[in-house]
């Protein structure tokens, strides 16, 4: 694929120089069809989101790098800004997601690929958060799901006071009833090397059952187990919740940095009465408390009991940035099922404020 290119001062190793530098006090490199090897963890440093990651990335069956570019900003001599995209004929792709991207980093990295790869006439970003809409470019924003996040305190006794009285009061009452009447209960977090291909594969088919059990469609295929895999290996954290060394419920979850989002919760249904489901969560709550973290994400899905753990809603958007108004015109037809998704969605969350309760 030829790309007519601005030109630019070589940096080496592939790179180029951003237009510009020298003007700010940030430095731009462009590093083509390559992914440095130092880009991992500045990602994890930078976003702390396990789906702005190169295992992520990487995650589903097949997936190359190969053809994937490298933006990297930096401001005194470090990484702010790392950003990896593809090209698909006009259009940029970004794969980050899930993350905060400021409207001078959206602006500054919309302008260097415009100015690098000139047949490139829309950059799209899916699901992430921007803190500001950039001003002075053409744009497309859609608002397509959204992340519960749990700003986590420094103890469990302090977050437990936090909660409201009737979540406070069903954690401590079932809590001390399963132990009471289940002495061998026992609930184990492995991390890294020691999460296992068996572990996450019980908590999925658990999860298979427990929806079969509710007369629900499976929402897990064998790629979802595959791609669970591929990343629990570099972040992973699983809860396995026993009685008598069978397992009865857990968790999978992903840990970058600070941040643990949370992928699956599920319970034998036999413990229904019991309120197992709220423990585990709960539980995995207090494994990120007490291993120092700054937040729990428990991801899209507006279920109620996030919100009763103190969860706060924080919408995910898609962003297309155009070149120019032409552009804007040609790609806006791909772009219209956002959209009503978008449209259709605040007529819902309007109508259900509406309804008289």
């Amino acid at each position: 694929m030829n790309h007519m290119r601005v030109p630019l001062p070589d940096g080496g190793d592939g790179t180029r120089l951003g237009r510009g530098a020298v003007l700010t006090d940030v430095m731009v490199q462009l590093h083509e069809y390559n992914v440095p090897s130092f880009v991992q963890g500045e990602l994890e440093n930078l976003y702390e989101s396990p789906y702005s990651t190169l295992a992520q990335f990487q995650s589903k069956r097949g997936a190359s790098l190969a053809d994937v570019h490298t933006y990297v900003a930096y401001r005194a001599g470090k990484p702010c800004a790392v950003l990896l995209f593809r090209i698909h004929g006009h259009t940029a792709r970004v794969l980050n997601e899930v993350m905060m991207l400021g409207a001078a980093d959206i602006e500054r990295f919309s302008s260097h690929v415009f100015g690098n790869f000139r047949s490139v006439s829309a950059i799209a970003f899916h699901a992430i958060r921007a803190d500001v809409a950039p001003r002075v470019l053409r744009r497309h924003r859609f608002e397509v799901s959204e992340d519960i996040v749990l700003s986590l305190p420094a103890s469990e006794d302090a977050y437990l006071a936090a909660l409201g009285k009737s979540t406070r009061r069903t954690v401590k009452y079932y809590s001390n009833k399963l132990r009471r009447e289940f002495p061998g209960f026992t609930h184990e977090v492995f991390t890294g090397s020691d999460v296992t291909a068996e572990h996450v594969r019980t908590i999925v088919e658990m999860k298979i059952a427990q929806m079969e059990e509710k007369h629900r469609p499976s929402i897990v295929s064998e790629d979802d187990v595959e791609r669970i895999l591929r990343v629990t290996r570099s972040y992973g954290v699983v809860g396995i919740a026993a009685i008598d060394g069978k397992v009865c419920g857990g968790w999978i979850g992903y840990r970058v940095g600070k941040n643990d989002f949370m992928d699956m919760c599920v319970y034998d249904l036999a413990y229904e009465e019991y309120r197992l489901g709220t423990i585990c969560s709960y539980l995995a709550i207090v494994d990120c408390i007490a291993r120092g973290g700054k937040e729990c994400h428990f991801q899209w899905g507006r279920d109620e009991y996030k919100f009763r753990f103190l969860g706060v809603q924080r919408n995910l958007i898609d962003l297309v940035i155009y070149r120019s108004p032409f552009s804007m015109l040609v790609h806006a037809g791909k772009y219209w099922r956002s959209a009503a998704r978008h449209l259709k969605r605040k007529f819902e969350e309007r109508r259900r404020r509406n309804v008289p309760s």
